[in-house]
């Protein structure tokens, strides 16, 4: 049995040859939802099947991904051979490795093929590792063990989630790169004079001031929702950066306003009023930060879920048509319906699923329903229910 598991981002760079380099994460440990007609259990239930990080992490299996090409959808064949490469391939992955939290696999794509370039960059990003393996079942927990790479699928849903997806790290990195050379917090060391201390509060407040401005320009702006949301990390990091600038002048001019009431330091002037008042209403400013960084957060969470609420209707009404999908629906009420109309789960069920859950379970659900499905489809007759499946099978899905 074949299995893929499939699994946005809208904006890549090219190198100076016209090919696409960026990285993705391609598998991730964990469990996934499978419909039962997928791995021949009882059709209509749906069953957990687990991957732990020793079998995604382990030395074989990582090495198994090293140079395999990439794939737009996965082949009919459900593998990619010598004999098929040359029609297949649109480019290779390499540099296999665990992701830091030890969540994710990581790899390093490189796409060669224009016409691969421009599905891509139109925003058929999710990847779906095509891979042989071992289902066993023990105690009622299904595993996937030995698992051998093969390909990699540029497809348009996943199963994994919008998580395992091509990222231009080269994009992102570049970004952060500009925004730290427009916003450089000013160093924090100790100045002589409190004139020179006011400078730098002054400096900083300006600084400070316009990064709330650009992070509520941001919010509203037209910029894809991935990359608005590195954008707002990074600058957010920059406002907390600038905080602490703040914070550090302030306690700074203070110990010198107090130096300069003693007759020893004639050179340092003690503040005026406009310049106390100018302090009172920065440290205020300095206090409304979380809560407007908040209220712009929630505002791209609200674009976020109107974006996927959009994409769920679309598609909803195309694989499921006589469920009801209302306008007032969110994307996840709306895959909820559809799993509660395959009969796979209640009302009450439906409700107890995590967003990946609900996702794995909603894809697996577009699989069966789609009349000419890639992988799904192809699976129905390749095993029969079994109370082990211990027995070398192909694996691959969306």
């Amino acid at each position: 049995m074949k299995l893929q598991d499939k699994s946005n981002y809208t904006k890549f760079t090219l190198d100076e040859r016209g090919y696409l380099v960026t990285t993705a994460k391609l598998a991730r440990i964990g469990s996934m939802e499978y419909l039962g007609i997928e791995i021949g259990k009882e059709p209509n239930q749906v069953y957990d099947v687990h991957v732990t990080s020793d079998d995604l992490f382990n030395d074989a299996t990582m090495k198994s991904f090293e140079h395999m090409p990439v794939t737009i959808e996965h082949p009919e064949e459900q593998e990619v051979t010598a004999a098929n490469w040359d029609e297949l391939s649109v480019g290779h992955i390499s540099n296999i490795r665990p992701d830091p939290t030890n969540e994710y696999l990581l790899g390093d794509v490189v796409i060669n093929s224009p016409k691969a370039i421009k599905l891509i960059q139109d925003g058929k990003v999710e990847v779906s590792c095509g891979y042989d393996a071992e289902l066993i079942e023990d105690d009622g927990i299904i595993k996937k063990v030995n698992i051998k790479g093969n390909h990699l699928a540029i497809v348009d849903e996943g199963r994994c989630g919008e998580k395992c997806k091509l990222g231009d790290s080269t994009m992102k990195k570049t970004l952060a790169d500009s925004l730290r050379g427009l916003f450089k917090p000013k160093p924090t060391a100790k100045k002589t004079t409190l004139a020179d201390s006011k400078k730098r509060l002054a400096d900083a407040q300006g600084e400070y001031t316009q990064k709330l401005a650009d992070l509520a320009a941001l919010v509203s702006s037209d910029v894809p929702v991935e990359e608005k949301q590195a954008a707002i990390d990074a600058l957010t990091a920059e406002l907390q950066a600038v905080s602490e600038e703040i914070n550090s002048v302030l306690e700074e001019i203070a110990s010198l306003s107090v130096e300069s009431t003693t007759p020893t330091d004639p050179v340092m002037d003690a503040m005026t009023p406009e310049e106390e008042a100018m302090l009172a209403d920065l440290e205020a400013q300095i206090q409304e930060k979380d809560a407007k960084i908040a209220e712009l957060e929630t505002e791209l969470a609200a674009l976020k879920e109107k974006e996927a609420a959009a994409t769920t209707a679309n598609d909803a009404k195309r694989y499921f048509p006589k469920v009801a999908i209302k306008d007032s629906m969110t994307s996840r009420d709306m895959k909820r319906a559809v799993l509660v109309s395959t009969g796979a789960y209640n009302d009450k069920s439906v409700r107890t699923l995590s967003d990946c859950a609900l996702d794995s379970a909603y894809a697996a659900a577009k699989t069966v329903a789609k009349p000419v499905s890639t992988i799904g489809k192809q699976l129905l007759g390749d095993t029969k229910p079994t109370a082990k499946l211990s027995a070398a099978k192909k694996l691959g899905g969306k």
